[in-house]
């Protein structure tokens, strides 16, 4: 048999690693189920930038990032209109309007004078700075563009570059302004769940996992290797390993029993639902601690007490009043019971296991019936010589002289 530690340590990996990625999954089924907006915003990956301006779609997120913003040619109480230029992979080129919240009107005016000194220059160590955001596309209403056009015909823009300005506008939107009170809290389970999910996928690298367990076997005093040798005829119950001395319960969070600390067990199974029965193997040891095994079937129960029994055949079995009576009140007794091979040796024995002993009828009887024949020679009894023959006493059925025996004697 392989060493039981890394049979611990492989499947404590193997649990740690599944919960986690299914904890991470499950974070991100939150975020996409329940914050479908927050989800696009989060997620949008295509730079408006850099997309053709006649393909860009109402209502859809993309991300921002431009090294050129031309001016603002309108506002309001919330931001301002800019016209940027974009181009396409291809080459192909078109002017988009931005519509920046006034958080934003610093970093953007800076955009807007290196674009301009890069215009007049041609020099493109003027484009150093970058504008990144994310935000979403809509139709640009009526009164911005009377705007545009105004500013448009302000700027002399005529012919082509008119037909290349797209009738769309990129509404830039800050992360705090996409998060709502809800999405919050959700966001904030997102991270919770995401963190618990990498730490037990990282406590299962590197070992964390199963540190209580080795800190209990230095505490007892037990090597791995002694842990192996007592392992080596093991026996498996689901995830359970019985040897000689020791019981080794593979799990998230694994740990052993020493089996001669077992004073009291017995199969359990508890209805969870409806229709879901749990099976269990339940122990009590001299230290009072209780122990659950879980059992696949009662079967698998049944068959781990019997094992358990195999290792420590004096401990109590059974969940029945007089064990329960005598582990909560008499304790020190059950002790006795189980570790003591002498104790009640010599004590009587109960009456036919509690069941009253019939009375001795010769103790009931005078001495002169009990079964003793000395009495016939004491010299007080004598013969009574004038005593009727026994053959007088009763009659035949019919007597010699043909006449029946009467009932009544």
């Amino acid at each position: 048999m392989s060493s039981i530690v890394k049979k611990v340590k492989m499947y404590n990996l193997r649990s740690r690693v599944i919960i986690g990625l299914v904890i991470i999954a499950l974070s991100f089924l939150i975020l996409f189920a329940l914050l479908p907006k927050t989800t696009s915003y989060l997620t949008a990956s295509k730079n408006v930038f850099a997309q053709p301006y006649t393909t860009l779609k109402n209502e859809k997120f993309y991300r921002g990032k431009t090294k050129c913003i031309i001016d603002w040619y309108a506002d309001n109480d919330k931001g301002r209109f800019y016209l940027a230029p974009m181009e396409d992979a291809n080459g192909s080129s078109g002017f988009l309007s931005v519509y920046v919240p006034k958080k934003y009107y610093e970093e953007v005016e800076n955009i807007a004078d290196q674009t301009w000194d890069y215009m007049e220059t041609g020099d493109t160590s003027k484009l150093v700075k970058e504008f990144t955001c994310r935000g979403y596309i809509t139709d640009l209403s009526g009164t911005a563009r009377s705007y545009l056009e105004q500013y448009l015909r302000q700027a002399d823009t005529t012919g082509n570059s008119l037909d290349r300005v797209s009738d769309k506008i990129f509404v830039v939107v800050p992360f705090t302004d996409i998060l709502s009170g809800d999405s919050v809290v959700y966001i904030l389970l997102m991270i919770l769940f995401t963190g618990v999910g990498i730490y037990m996928i990282f406590s299962g690298l590197t070992g964390l996992g199963i540190k209580k367990f080795k800190q209990k076997l230095s505490s007892k005093g037990i090597t791995a290797d002694q842990l192996d040798a007592d392992m080596v005829n093991s026996s498996k119950v689901g995830t359970l390993y019985i040897g000689d001395n020791y019981l080794v319960e593979c799990s998230l969070n694994p740990t052993f029993h020493v089996l001669s600390d077992i004073v009291w067990y017995y199969p359990e199974k508890t209805n969870a639902g409806s229709n879901q029965t749990k099976y269990y193997a339940t122990a009590y040891t001299r230290n009072h601690e209780k122990l659950l095994f879980p059992a696949k079937t009662e079967s698998d129960s049944l068959l781990l007490c019997q094992k358990i029994r195999d290792k420590q055949p004096r401990a109590l079995y059974g969940y029945v009043i007089e064990n329960s009576t005598l582990y909560y009140s008499h304790f020190d007794e059950l002790l006795k019971i189980v570790y003591d091979p002498n104790y009640g040796a010599d004590s009587e024995a109960p009456a036919a296991e509690t069941q009253p002993s019939q009375p001795d009828v010769a103790e009931q009887q005078p001495a002169a019936l009990q079964n003793d024949s000395s009495w016939m020679n004491d010299p007080e009894y004598t013969l009574n010589a004038d005593a009727v023959p026994m053959e007088n006493v009763f009659k035949p059925m019919n007597d010699p002289n043909g006449s029946e025996r009467s009932d009544d004697l």
